[in-house]
């Protein structure tokens, strides 16, 4: 959790990722290396937690809450951070990561849409900006 003025920015941890895939892995299918928990990119993991949270000069390299979540389901997905279930963890880490903080997916988007989402970042048809945006646009806040 961090502070930034006034909000309070709930961050997903390395546990809460790994579990992520753990379970979309065993509970859809694919496969799963126990003795690493998976992970085929550790480097890009660490850069992944880092850099939701980090600062250049003062400037925050992903400063919204969406350019957060959109660096979630971009660097798993792209980086393949994972041995399987980059596209599912990715996806469901970027969820997650708006969900901690206020924020769910309408329910207009179906998830056939959120599949073909993560193919079409698989495929570097969809930016990591333009993922951003695509949150902002799809998500609704419940916060009080």
């Amino acid at each position: 959790m961090a502070k930034t003025g006034k909000e309070i920015i709930r961050y997903l941890s390395r546990k809460d990722i790994l579990e992520l895939n753990h379970k979309l892995v065993t509970q859809y299918g694919g496969v799963y290396f126990k003795g690493k928990a998976n992970i085929a990119n550790e480097d890009s993991l660490s850069y992944l937690l880092d850099s939701v949270k980090i600062s250049y000069f003062g400037k925050k390299l992903h400063p919204s809450l969406f350019e957060k979540a959109s660096a979630h389901a971009y660097y798993i997905i792209k980086d393949h951070i994972f041995r399987d279930g980059n596209k599912r963890t990715g996806m469901a880490s970027a969820i997650l990561f708006l969900e901690k903080n206020g924020y769910s997916i309408v329910p207009k988007v179906s998830q056939d849409d959120i599949v073909d989402l993560a193919i079409s970042i698989e495929k570097g048809e969809t930016s990591k900006s333009a993922l951003a945006c695509w949150f902002k646009e799809n998500t609704e806040c419940h916060k009080t």
